[in-house]
């Protein structure tokens, strides 16, 4: 019997490619909004949850100080390794 962890998983490793294709310009734009409210320019420790293919990464290290930590996560692999 799979878990819903592993099924949670196997959906999202199997959605990379497609996220990539077509979620990503979408949520790039909805991470350029929030970020602001985050007050990620005064953050020495950054943590993203959910990271996804990194885009919202690559646009954390283009607001962070240059000595502020970025730590990601994903269940993904395939999102992981993406990123």
């Amino acid at each position: 019997m799979t878990s819903r962890l592993e099924e949670s998983k196997e959906t999202w490793n199997n959605f990379s490619h497609d996220y990539i294709e077509t979620m990503e310009k979408i949520t790039s734009v909805i991470f350029e909004n929030i970020c602001p409210l985050a007050k990620i320019e005064s953050a020495s420790q950054i943590l993203e949850v959910g990271c996804g293919a990194g885009n919202g990464v690559r646009i954390l290290c283009s607001k962070k100080t240059q000595n502020a930590k970025i730590t990601a996560s994903d269940i993904s692999e395939a999102m992981i390794s993406t990123a």
